[in-house]
């Protein structure tokens, strides 16, 4: 099976998305208006540019800050900023591309978000009937 990694930005003219894709060194870019829409058409650009079936193209998907931010509003830049022990003040710098990150300022950043979401994943719920007491 193919894989193939697309970084996602939020275009800055609100066209939607901008996706480059790097397959046998060979880097494509495209742009929709949509996540599903992008990802059909760079399936399509690899499959033709390359000769693999689509149904054998899977993605990883990579995520610059404000796209993430953008995606997935459940994500706050207070509790990211907290867990990473990193400034909201430059958090919120990267998440409007008012700076740019370092590498080892993404990696914090996405451990943290990847913290967050394991202690999500591990979160249990009860009902409590007070009836049975």
């Amino acid at each position: 099976m193919s894989r193939v990694v697309v970084t996602l930005e939020v275009s800055l003219h609100g066209v939607g998305f901008l996706g480059r894709a790097m397959y046998n060194g060979n880097l494509m870019i495209d742009t929709e208006s949509s996540l599903p829409a992008l990802q059909k058409s760079v399936k399509k650009l690899v499959a033709r540019f390359h000769k693999v079936n689509e149904d054998d193209i899977s993605f990883i998907i990579r995520y610059d800050i404000p796209t993430l931010f953008k995606l997935f509003p459940v994500l706050t830049i207070c509790a990211v900023a907290s867990e990473a022990e990193m400034n909201q003040s430059l958090l919120r710098q990267y998440a409007t591309y008012k700076k740019t990150p370092s590498e080892i300022q993404v990696g914090k950043i996405e451990h943290a978000i990847k913290q967050i979401g394991k202690r999500l994943s591990m979160i249990e719920l009860y009902f409590d009937n007070p009836s049975v007491l």
